[in-house]
């Protein structure tokens, strides 16, 4: 990739550690993180706290604003298979209840795209725009299952990975022995490994090509595995067919 605006370059770094903090980063921890010169993130931050691509929380630490929330609203708008997934995933969560997500596969990452929350009290953690590593999620490993091995490696780098928590994968033969399990069964389920106390079914979106593009899932509380993993299984398998049919 040639001609780039290294200015740009450095925004696109700040921007991307402060999304992917909950809590926001005070601005050292945005030195810490980028490992750029102090004055070009005072500036940067300046314009884009001017610009409300940022602001500060009442812990003094930058957050997204809402100005990136506007411009990704008008790329979900442009999407065909995200309207698609605002359609079939509020079906979705009225008959089960729970949360159901939309993702696509970005280096060793998924990128969540879209939400559709449940009317309960439980909240999941993820939100749009937001990047977590591809081997620790049902949708990742649905989305990894379209490569091959050779490239696991390119993107997800040398093993051990670095566990979320304590259930999370973290050899590439466990890996790859989840993923096999998508391939032939078309749908992925994790336990545990990005968030403990919960269980999540993902299963693939493909274009009118037969193309692997995307990835849905529903998540729910893992005390509700036993009673609700058969009905959430057959529930995104046909949250799946459904956006994949109308592509």
């Amino acid at each position: 990739m040639t001609n780039l605006v290294p200015s740009i370059e450095k925004m696109d770094v700040i921007l991307t550690v402060i999304a992917e903090s909950r809590q926001g980063l005070s601005f050292m921890e945005i030195v810490h993180q980028t490992k750029l010169n102090k004055s070009t993130i005072y500036s940067i931050l300046n314009t884009l706290e001017n610009l409300n691509y940022i602001s500060k929380n009442d812990k003094k630490n930058y957050v997204i604003d809402y100005r990136l929330a506007f411009l990704g609203s008008k790329y979900s708008e442009n999407s065909k298979y995200i309207e698609l997934f605002d359609r079939f995933g509020n079906e979705l969560v009225e008959q089960v209840n729970e949360t159901c997500q939309l993702s696509i596969l970005k280096g060793g990452n998924i990128c969540y795209l879209a939400k559709v929350e449940s009317k309960s009290n439980i909240r999941i953690k993820t939100e749009p725009g937001q990047m977590i590593p591809a081997y620790a999620t049902a949708m990742g490993k649905v989305l990894l299952s379209g490569l091959p091995n050779e490239e696991l490696y390119e993107r997800l780098g040398e093993p051990p990975f670095k566990p979320l928590t304590r259930k999370t994968v973290q050899t590439m033969d466990e890996l790859i022995h989840q993923i096999q399990f998508g391939q032939q069964n078309g749908y992925v389920l994790e336990r545990g490994e990005t968030e403990e106390g919960l269980f999540c079914i993902a299963a693939p979106i493909f274009n009118h090509k037969k193309e692997m593009i995307a990835a849905v899932s529903v998540t729910a509380l893992d005390v509700y595995y036993d009673s609700k993993s058969e009905v959430l299984k057959e529930a995104v398998l046909n949250l799946a067919r459904n956006i994949s049919s109308n592509l």
